[in-house]
């Protein structure tokens, strides 16, 4: 057997579980980071080189929060993947076996919104496909590499499915390019090769550059061992994505079927309050004002929201203990703000409950830890 055989059918059987019922959806936990003690100051280039390396490392949590709000899950009859907002159409790129056998899809948004959409591009040998959710016309997409091609070396992060347990991102270098398998009825030609791990539910999503936030691949399967995840160069599907866009399948009309309300859950409400927290750590006080309840909003502006959360620390979230109360969810839970010099400790309740398709917060209470 030549070298290029055993490598397809060896990549075959690794890559079996990418094309499952399922569309290799699955959550994953939000890892919080345990705060570190402080180290002393040894010498003026040691603080500086900590401190561009805590810029770098803020930088990137900002290209991640930015991403995400233009990340999807997408769920149909048939399973659950991912997918990313592509233009100001409100088109959402994915992969095909994503989307196989639907027509309509419900699109879940990382602000835990549920809006539907229309499949108006399906390739039946290339693993791409394209959903339209017109509420999302004008809607900012992700930036795309343009006319470029990654090279080994090249820093990227994975991300998938926005709702579950969390956000999905993963992190990793491009380790080869240039690989070309089959996985019937799809051929993939030119993929990238990553080392940042392809879980089941990055099925669709988007391969962004770290630095930029810029999208150069969709993931589209991952080896059941090892960190190794292929990613389809955005490039080189952009044209068929593109008509797709330009010329709609006709005999598909806009999706009026009715989508899966939000449902008010234990893993639901902690993530609504999680990515609230993170919303406000980035200072993406737009994004996290949204997650409020209208009647919320009709007591304090935005404006208002955003001056009285302008000098808060830095929020960890630890010991979280979710229950349910009728129709809302109790996340409790022991908050950490870190000012700097000084942090402050809280137990904290939020009250979560679904409004218009979304979960929103709507009630809070703060009380001290001495």
């Amino acid at each position: 057997m030549s070298r290029s055989a055993y490598f397809a059918v060896s990549l075959f059987m690794c890559l079996l579980i990418a094309l499952g019922t399922y569309g290799g959806y699955v959550y994953m936990k939000k890892s919080v980071s345990d705060s570190l003690s402080a180290e002393p100051v040894l010498s003026e280039s040691v603080s500086a080189a900590d401190t561009d390396e805590e810029k770098e490392e803020a930088d990137t949590k900002k290209v991640i929060h930015d991403s995400q709000k233009s990340v999807v899950m997408i769920e149909t009859d048939y399973g659950l993947g991912s997918g990313f907002l592509y233009n100001e159409k409100g088109d959402i790129v994915t992969n095909a076996h994503v989307v196989e056998g639907a027509e309509t899809v419900s699109v879940q948004f990382s602000n835990a919104e549920i809006l539907p959409g229309t499949v108006i591009g399906r390739s039946d040998t290339v693993d791409v496909a394209l959903v339209r959710v017109d509420a999302l016309k004008d809607a900012e997409p992700l930036p795309l590499v343009e006319d470029e091609y990654l090279e080994v070396g090249d820093e990227v992060m994975a991300l998938g499915s926005p709702r579950g347990l969390d956000n999905t991102v993963t992190t990793g270098i491009i380790s080869g390019v240039d690989r070309d398998f089959e996985l019937p009825p799809y051929t993939y030609e030119n993929a990238y090769q990553i080392s940042a791990p392809i879980a089941p539910g990055s099925s669709g999503g988007p391969l962004v550059m770290q630095k930029s936030g810029q999208v150069a691949g969709i993931n589209s399967a991952g080896m059941t061992e090892g960190d190794i995840g292929f990613s389809i160069p955005i490039n080189d599907v952009l044209p068929m994505v593109e008509k797709w866009s330009e010329n709609p399948a006709e005999t598909r009309e806009a999706a009026s079927a009715p989508v899966a309300n939000a449902a008010v859950d234990e893993e639901a409400a902690a993530y609504v309050v999680g990515y609230y927290f993170d919303s406000l750590n980035v200072g993406d006080y737009w994004t996290a004002y949204d997650l409020l309840s209208s009647d919320w909003k009709q007591g304090e502006t935005y404006d208002e929201f955003s001056v009285r959360n302008a000098d808060l620390g830095y929020v960890e979230i630890r010991e979280a203990d979710t229950t349910i109360v009728g129709d809302q969810a109790k996340v409790m839970f022991v908050l950490i703000e870190d000012e700097g010099e000084s942090e402050g400790w809280y137990q904290a309740t939020y009250t979560v409950e679904a409004e218009n398709d979304q979960l929103v917060i709507v009630d809070r209470e703060w009380e001290s830890i001495e």
